[in-house]
């Protein structure tokens, strides 16, 4: 990462690298769209040289708490209490009228003493050498480079809805330009104090290849999805695991659930695990045990996982253009409806994917996880009725596509 750093700070004016971090994957897909759209690579916040030794601490302690709660709010049992600890750490207020919602919340005031105590400094130092727009899809690099002096940062927003620590502890007084997937988002950020001027309501960042494509992809979709096409292949169902890895044992479940289907000819099922060496074992051991060939990706049953997230979210993306159901909890994956993409959603864990959560099922563009023991007739049903087709086309008509072209004519004007 550090060779991405120095050959991003020798780059001509406008390239600056697009800054991530590695909480889950919904930040890093968000970064890596952008920085295709650029032209520029992506670099992580929470790894050095960007983060030094005590910035490692917090990222480390931040990671752990996030991914140990996702899994355990998963599990039997446990879930009843990590659970609504996770909910209480990721609740986002009402907005309401006699509510004041521009005062830090506990949250937005400790990253401000974080920050007064030195977090993000390495950060905000590079980004001044940089001598551009600092473009970052977290946000903890945007209020420190913010309190650092930098004049030009971009913040995009990955969720419908955000809670107060998105904001800087003095938004009046921020230079932070936020670009957020949809007016619900603006208004919430308004709601903490943003000045509207300083929210673009942009869509999210798509793959620009997955964007570019969509039209066409969903033709072959839709022959797929109906029962009057002439595509010859069964449509394919992709179960898609978060970052934290809490879903795995859903997808197994629902795996299990459809087995008959794809032993007829009826349903190709692809199974992501895209970084989790352990969780690929997994599936590929229950599929063999369902007597199905693990194969690859493109194969009638498979796996798909990655050594890195880089080429991860490449694969992933190309794996995308030829699935017809993606099942996956409301995470920015939510916005990948746009492309017309029927989504299967997991039950939300917390307020941000709740939101998400409801822009689907607003735009009628998914449904939500039955129970497993229902899922195999659920989904025959749906294919036999046009259900599923209709959401591909319901997403791929009311939902956004070219948020990374936005936000790209955002930056060069900045």
């Amino acid at each position: 990462m550090s060779m991405a750093v120095e050959r991003a700070e020798q780059r001509m004016p406008g390239a600056s690298p697009v800054v991530s971090v590695t909480m889950g994957y919904g930040h890093l897909r968000a970064a890596f769209a952008l920085g295709s759209e650029l032209g520029v690579p992506v670099v992580e916040a929470d790894t050095p040289p960007l983060a030094g030794a005590a910035d490692l601490r917090v990222w480390r302690w931040a990671r752990l708490a996030y991914e140990a709660l996702s899994r355990l709010s998963q599990r039997p049992f446990v879930r009843f209490v990590a659970g609504p600890v996770l909910a209480r750490l990721t609740r986002i207020p009402r907005i309401d009228g006699n509510r004041d919602l521009c005062r830090p919340d506990l949250a937005a005031r400790a990253l401000a003493e974080l920050v007064r105590r030195g977090f993000g400094r390495r950060l905000a130092q590079a980004a001044a050498r940089w001598d551009e727009t600092l473009v970052t899809t977290f946000y903890m690099p945007a209020v420190a480079a913010d309190a650092a002096g930098l004049q030009r940062v971009i913040c995009v927003v990955t969720d419908t809805d955000v809670a107060r620590i998105w904001v800087p502890r003095a938004p009046s007084a921020s230079h932070i330009v936020y670009c957020v997937p949809a007016r619900r988002t603006a208004r919430r950020l308004i709601a903490y104090g943003v000045a509207p001027e300083m929210v673009h309501v942009t869509g999210f960042p798509l793959p620009p290849e997955l964007a570019a494509s969509a039209a066409s992809d969903l033709e072959r979709r839709l022959n797929r999805l109906t029962k009057d096409g002439s595509e010859r292949q069964p449509p394919r169902l992709t179960l898609a695991v978060g970052g934290a890895g809490a879903q795995a044992e859903r997808a197994l479940t629902l795996t299990r659930a459809v087995v008959p289907l794809v032993l007829a000819g009826r349903l190709r099922l692809t199974l992501v695990a895209a970084t989790h060496r352990d969780l690929a074992s997994a599936f590929r051991r229950e599929l063999e045990r369902a007597g199905l060939d693990p194969g690859g990706p493109e194969a009638q049953s498979g796996v798909l996982v990655a050594d890195a997230v880089p080429t991860y979210l490449e694969r992933f993306n190309s794996l995308l253009a030829d699935t017809d159901l993606l099942w996956t909890k409301p995470s920015e994956l939510s916005f990948f409806a746009a492309l017309g993409l029927p989504l299967l959603l997991a039950p939300p864990v917390g307020d941000h994917e709740e939101a998400n959560r409801e822009l689907v099922l607003a735009a009628g563009a998914g449904f939500d996880q039955p129970p497993a023991s229902l899922f195999s007739s659920w989904l025959s049903d749906r294919l036999a009725d046009a259900s599923l087709a209709a959401a591909a086309k319901a997403g791929f008509a009311a939902l956004p596509r070219d948020g990374a072209v936005r936000i790209a004519d955002i930056v060069s004007t900045l």
